[in-house]
């Protein structure tokens, strides 16, 4: 067990330190443990490959008011600059009621971290931050570190009343401080929704960034972005890219939800999603994992091809995550050919 066992936790999230000596990872989740059957807030350990933990107890990661929730926390270790290699630090963005009340709406925070506790070199002893403004509604953070460690993206979905939903994006330097302010990265077509942001960078520092969308409620689409470290379209594109290449055939066979994307030691990019390409019902009753892969010049490695390999079984919740060969990729997710859900990996090769 990762957390103290106090509290109900949800919706964890582990960040792998690349380097050193030792297999440590940041993880980091939420729970109630403050207000039971309320409002969660943020925790976070630092745990080794044989299950030790660092701390003797969970620390908290988030500071707002106990009655306004923290949730859906996302973690990306900090590569360490020459002569901190063991500073082990990490960014961490998540969501936060806005007043605490049920219906209220959403803000994107952010606070950057080290073994020793929170960064202050830009916002004090405290060093959160809120990353979303205005009165847009923020959620679902995604957040990706630089290959030098001197960056940090962090990417969201952003509602404004009576207006379209938008993916957004801002760059901080190492410490938290803003280099780039949000921007948006969308096509800007209105009636559109835009749901579940991911990030990877790449050791050129290249920005992937992949969402899905539907146009006045239609058929969803995955997209993804390929932008430059200032946060302008990088070639070969120059807007956002459909990923999912849907079968003529059966009718309907056209959703694609809940994108993940890395990037390997080559820089190439491999993408999955969930589509139902075996089942054209309107509820997506079946679904399977489907993947992608590109070379940093846009050219295909290897086109749409299923992931899980087991008929009709319902699959959940793809990820993709690089491996230590280029060109090679890991898959996980979760399907009921069993009857109930389990979890599967598979590794892919992504050259035809």
């Amino acid at each position: 067990m990762v957390d103290s066992g106090s509290g109900v936790g949800g919706a964890p999230d582990v960040a792998v330190r690349p380097y050193g000596l030792g297999l440590w990872s940041w993880v980091a989740w939420h729970d109630d443990r403050l207000a039971p059957g309320q409002d969660p807030h943020l925790f976070y350990q630092w745990i080794g490959a044989t299950g030790y933990k660092a701390f003797v107890g969970d620390l908290r990661l988030d500071t707002v008011a106990t009655n306004r929730s923290a949730t859906n926390v996302r973690i990306a270790f900090q590569y360490g600059i020459p002569g901190y290699e063991n500073w082990n630090e990490f960014a961490a963005a998540w969501e936060v009621e806005r007043d605490g009340a049920p219906d209220s709406p959403h803000d994107v925070y952010a606070r950057f971290m080290t073994f020793f506790g929170p960064k202050n070199q830009c916002f004090g002893s405290n060093a959160e931050f809120l990353v979303s403004s205005g009165s847009s509604a923020a959620r679902l953070p995604a957040v990706a570190a630089s290959a030098s460690g001197n960056a940090v993206f962090i990417a969201w979905e952003e509602t404004e009343p009576a207006t379209n939903q938008k993916i957004m994006i801002a760059k901080y330097d190492r410490y938290g401080c803003s280099l780039i302010s949000p921007t948006r990265i969308d096509s800007g077509d209105p009636n559109t929704v835009r749901h579940n942001v991911a990030l990877a960078v790449d050791s050129n520092n290249f920005v992937r960034v992949v969402w899905w969308e539907g146009f006045n409620n239609g058929p969803e689409t995955v997209f993804q972005q390929r932008l430059n470290s200032n946060l302008s379209p990088a070639n070969p594109f120059v807007g956002p890219q459909q990923l999912n290449a849907p079968p003529t055939s059966p009718p309907g066979a056209d959703r694609a939800l809940y994108p993940s994307v890395a990037t390997d030691l080559a820089n190439n990019a491999a993408f999955t999603w969930l589509a139902n390409v075996n089942d054209s019902n309107a509820a997506v009753t079946f679904t399977n994992s489907i993947a992608k892969s590109l070379a940093p010049t846009g050219e295909i490695l290897k086109n749409d091809f299923r992931v899980d390999l087991n008929g009709r079984a319902t699959s959940v919740r793809t990820t993709v995550a690089r491996s230590s060969q280029p060109k090679k990729f890991v898959y996980a997710w979760r399907d009921n050919r069993s009857g109930h859900m389990d979890v599967y990996i598979r590794a892919v090769k992504s050259v035809p």
